[in-house]
């Protein structure tokens, strides 16, 4: 409605000389009204600007308070003045003669009321309802196919917070249950009346073939919602030329002759969505969409302007590669009466990638064709692109061009790399696993062809739990005999705690630093193994102290020997331990430990090179 305000009689001629211009005339939502005398609206606008001038420009009001009273009254009446002069001139009162709604011819000597032009031509509107009737039927011709949408709670441009949750749950089981008669709705939740009125009522939710899902409305839909979905359909045959913004999917349904609502059309787009699945492309922030879950359309009702849809659909383009794609698949995924597409290709692929552990994802103890592979899938943004250009470019081919003549070896050899490489991926963490066990069986010498490696080491590490002080192999030991694991979980719960990070998040350097870890949990599980069998085969619990003695030097073997110094012998010691300290004195190296270690050191090696002579004497 166009509210024009005439200064003079002039103006009001050269308006409504305006208002009969093909400029004007051919806009069949526009509705003017022309007063033909505004003076006395003129004059209480003219004192309510006054008035307010006084209240800003009068310091001494501050301090009057009767003052402020009177203003505030004025201003209240002025206010209230200019209103009825508003509704006076505009409120449907004509100066034409009143015969009902229809053409009079003008008339320039009224004066007083308001003129009411249409497609350029005066409307005789004689009252308030007189002119919500007009408005009526402007709208049954502007918005001639508006859907009809029997439900207040989803019908609206800003729906209650009762309605969004409604919409959610009912979107919730439309992504989940579309299969199900009423979408698995139970009882009669708010739910329940959106989807009676929006999709069963209208047959977009229907049984077809015993099966139900989404499809057009009825051709004898008496909702009128045939021409909205022409729209849709209209709108994704665009989409085949490149991505639309489903902001601008909504600014059509909201722009004549449609006029829906948003309140709905979250819930129509999925209905789309879910009939087109094998065609639609969703995407987020320009990256494709591989699950339509219920958290994607979340922010998707929240901004749609951030999601864009693009429609694929093959029609004997690449056959060959096509074909050799959907063979992949082990559970090969189409709608009734739709031949299988790119999009049921594309998402098992891109959903393949992102249920990787965080380890496949960053490892590079791949080859080059599983590392490209993986770097072409997390990076495709265009299914068609990723099909037959990027990955066959990762995997050393060149693409499968609309034009190009497939060779059937190259496309075979194409497929059998591709297979290997997705099997390599899949397997990365297994592989890990795998590595985590054999650094356990080498570092601890287990039989490697056990069933059961984890118990020979649980049997070999519960006897020393009660021996070990040094913290760090204290947990490690305490890892190792939880036997309320599987053996992967066993396996696991022993990379977690050396790398601080379950495998499943380790990186390739997390991986070095295990195998340097255990190495050195390793030697000191030897030594306290060493000292606990020996000390567990004395009879006697005081059979005395139990000492392991460890030389290590560049030019030898690692030598070690476990010794027990029984009680009797603890005078002798303190002797010849008194006199070697008395020879250091004498030597004069007295003062410098670390030579009298060496000397030590020296010694030790040379009775331990005996002691295994002589053993090696009595075996022969």
């Amino acid at each position: 409605m166009l509210y024009a305000l005439p200064a003079s009689e002039p103006e009001a001629e050269q308006l409504i000389e305006k208002a009969t211009e093909a400029s004007v005339a051919d806009r069949e939502e526009v509705l003017v009204a022309i007063p033909q005398s505004i003076g006395r609206l003129r004059d209480a606008v003219l004192e309510l600007r006054c008035l307010g001038w006084v209240e800003e420009n009068t310091p001494e009001l501050v301090g009057d308070a009767t003052a402020r009273r009177e203003l505030r009254a004025r201003r209240t009446e002025t206010e209230r003045g200019v209103s009825e002069q508003l509704a006076a001139l505009f409120g449907g009162n004509s100066a034409a003669p009143q015969v009902g709604v229809g053409l009079v011819p003008t008339r320039k000597g009224d004066t007083g009321g308001c003129l009411w032009y249409h497609r350029g031509n005066l409307r005789q509107i004689a009252s308030r309802r007189g002119l919500n009737e007009y408005l009526s039927t402007i709208c049954d011709a502007v918005y001639d196919e508006t859907p009809i949408l029997r439900n207040e709670l989803i019908n609206r441009r800003k729906i209650s917070s009762q309605a969004a949750a409604a919409r959610r749950r009912l979107i919730g089981g439309m992504l989940e249950f579309p299969h199900l008669e009423k979408l698995d709705i139970k009882s009669y939740p708010p739910e329940l009346s959106i989807y009676l009125s929006l999709l069963f009522d209208t047959g977009i939710h229907r049984r077809v073939s015993g099966v139900w899902g989404f499809h057009p409305p009825n051709t004898d839909d008496k909702n009128n919602f045939s021409p909205s979905w022409s729209e849709i359909d209209r709108f994704l045959n665009e989409c085949e030329e490149k991505r639309q913004s489903v902001a601008e999917l909504y600014n059509r349904l909201e722009q004549p002759p449609f006029g829906l609502r948003s309140g709905p059309m979250p819930i129509l787009l999925c209905a789309v969505l879910l009939h087109y699945e094998t065609e639609i492309a969703l995407y987020e922030d320009g990256s494709f969409v591989a699950d339509i879950s219920m958290p994607v359309f979340e922010r998707l009702i929240r901004a749609p302007e951030k999601f864009e849809i693009k429609r694929f659909r093959m029609e004997g383009i690449r056959a060959e590669v096509f074909e050799q794609f959907t063979g992949m698949l082990s559970k090969p995924v189409s709608t009734v009466g739709s031949p299988p597409n790119l999009l049921v290709i594309v998402r098992p692929l891109i959903s393949f990638i992102h249920k990787l552990p965080r380890y496949t994802m960053l490892t590079q103890d791949l080859s080059d064709a599983a590392i490209a592979l993986r770097r072409a899938i997390t990076d495709a943004q265009e299914p068609d692109a990723l099909l037959f250009e990027q990955l066959p470019k990762a995997l050393g081919f060149d693409p499968f061009g609309p034009s190009v003549e497939t060779d059937s070896d190259t496309v075979h050899e194409f497929f059998n790399i591709l297979r290997s490489s997705l099997s390599e991926l899949n397997r990365a963490y297994d592989d890990l696993l795998s590595f985590i066990e054999e650094m356990l069986i080498s570092a601890f010498s287990l039989q490697s062809n056990s069933d059961s490696p984890d118990i020979e080491l649980i049997n070999r590490a519960r006897p020393l739990l009660d021996w070990a002080i040094d913290t760090k192999l204290k947990g490690f030991l305490i890892r190792i005999c939880d036997e309320g694991l599987d053996f992967k979980e066993w396996v696991e719960a022993i990379g977690t705690y050396l790398a601080n990070k379950p495998p499943a998040s380790w990186t390739d350097l997390d991986k070095a630093q295990f195998e340097m870890d255990l190495s050195e949990l390793a030697r000191k599980f030897h030594h306290f193994e060493a000292l606990s069998f020996e000390r567990h085969g004395q009879s006697d619990d005081n059979a005395g102290e139990v000492i392991r003695v460890g030389i290590t030097t560049l030019s030898a073997t690692e030598q070690e020997r476990v010794v027990t110094v029984p009680p009797t012998a603890e005078a002798q010691l303190d002797d010849i331990e008194r006199g070697i300290e008395e020879v250091f004195e004498s030597a004069g190296v007295d003062g410098n430990p670390n030579l009298r270690l060496a000397i030590l050191a020296r010694l030790s090696q040379k009775l331990m090179e005996q002691l295994e002579d002589s053993a090696n004497e009595e075996s022969s």
